[in-house]
């Protein structure tokens, strides 16, 4: 952590400047102001190796130091960090560092990731929305030490917490998935009249209510397939991210270019989630198959069914000019899919529908197209459920990075999305958003 003065502590007295002539704040760095590099540094007491012995004490105060730079933002201040070189190798050097492509899956340490982050959404939720503010009485309780000896007792204090309020700090990530299967819950009946003049209603309004004529998908367990899954292709990338363009390269599939080259994200995302959803109705040829394919089942089917729940019912966290394109767009898409499958509500009629294409330009045309596509152009159980897996979790990490700060943390009342801690984990990467990956929409 060498050269990473992220402030854990002590700025907020009399250290701050303001001078000639950028004007900008400068915070003098006392021996009473606690950075990551310091702690990092710090032998003695709880820090020592022989107490923290894998770490975890120092990575409170990493999360500690990365929840002020994103409250920063939530204030309206710049990103400058994101500039800096040392910005994006904290998360692909360190938190995410692998050695090889080979061992990638091996030297990515997950857990410790997920455990930065959640502390770091955690003390996010608790500064907005709780009465118990935990980062004001920890500068409370170090106020009248100086330097680092004021870490320790802050860390003492995040002990005592975390023993008696662990459920409550807890609440604030979810360990699973919100699902939503368009081609499930699609038919005639689910747009009676009244349904429909709600559906525009909510089509046209950025308030949180669930949209009418719509069912979710019982939550799924956010499972280590998907984790891997993730975290493989992000350190592989090294922030490189594109919308599925990599993994159809890598597996030379270039004539379904044409699913990324759609008016918006949205699009591409609905149209791999109908062929996901059109594949996971017979998800194998050969039934000696079907053990074999698990992992990537596991990861396509879930992924893709949490960006529809996304895109029907958070679609504020996802990239497109506002909330109301993103639900304008499946108003449309819902619409046009019941009226495709009519009265149909078993799967099997429904997959004979999508089976018999007219080539339309209607999502569930293109969706089905792509369907048919996979499922007969890709012999290989195995290797169709991987391509389609590895396109999940690069999208998923395209879109990450949208969404405004501001949205982001407000939902983090009701507890966070997955969604929102990829979003963190690429801000600190130095991925503010979209436009500054490789963006082909």
């Amino acid at each position: 952590m060498h050269g990473y003065k992220y402030l854990v502590m002590g700025e907020e007295r009399e250290h701050c400047k303001i001078e000639a002539p950028d004007y900008t704040t400068k915070v003098e760095l006392t021996a009473d102001v606690v950075t990551v590099e310091r702690v990092w540094c710090c032998k003695e007491r709880l820090l020592h190796p022989s107490v923290d012995t894998n770490g975890s004490l120092k990575d409170v105060c990493l999360s500690f130091a990365l929840f002020k730079l994103l409250r920063r933002r939530y204030f309206g201040y710049p990103a400058v960090e994101a500039q800096q070189p040392k910005t994006k190798e904290l998360v692909f050097g360190g938190l995410l560092s692998v050695k090889s492509e080979r061992t990638a899956k091996a030297e990515v340490d997950k857990e410790r990731v997920f455990r930065v982050i959640k502390m770091e959404i955690g003390f996010l939720r608790d500064y907005f929305f709780t009465r118990n503010n935990f980062s004001h009485a920890a500068n409370q309780l170090a106020s009248s030490e100086a330097g680092l000896p004021k870490t320790h007792l802050w860390l003492l204090y995040y002990k005592v917490l975390a023993i008696f309020c662990k459920p409550k700090f807890s609440l604030s990530v979810k360990s699973t998935l919100g699902q939503y299967s368009l081609v499930r819950n699609c038919n005639k009946s689910s747009l009676s009249r009244s349904s429909i003049s709600r559906l525009f209603i909510s089509a046209t309004s950025c308030k949180e209510a669930p949209p009418p004529g719509l069912k979710k998908s019982k939550e799924v367990i956010l499972s280590e397939h998907v984790k891997n899954a993730i975290f493989y292709n992000l350190a592989r990338s090294r922030g490189e991210l594109t919308n599925g363009t990599a993994t159809l390269q890598r597996y030379e599939h270039h004539d379904l270019m044409w699913t990324l080259n759609l008016a918006a994200p949205v699009h591409t995302i609905m149209v791999w989630h109908i062929a996901t959803s059109f594949c996971e109705i017979h998800p194998v040829k050969e039934a000696a198959n079907k053990e074999s394919i698990e992992p990537n089942l596991t990861v396509a089917t879930h992924l893709s069914n949490y960006c529809a729940y996304l895109v029907a019912f958070r679609p504020d966290l996802l990239p497109l000019t506002s909330c109301y394109s993103v639900k304008y767009v499946f108003r449309k898409v819902f619409e046009e899919t019941c009226e495709f499958f009519g009265r149909e509500k078993k799967l099997e009629g429904k997959y004979q529908m999508m089976s018999c294409g007219d080539g339309g330009l209607q999502i569930i045309h293109q969706g089905s197209a792509l369907g048919r596509y996979l499922s007969e152009n890709i012999n290989d159980d195995n290797e169709r459920w991987k391509i389609i897996a590895e396109f999940w979790s690069e999208l998923i990490l395209f879109i990450a990075p949208s969404g405004s700060t501001r949205q982001h943390i407000e939902r983090l009342g009701n507890g966070s999305e997955f969604i929102t801690h990829l979003w963190a984990l690429l801000y600190h990467g130095g991925i503010v958003d979209t436009s500054s990956a490789e963006y082909h929409l």
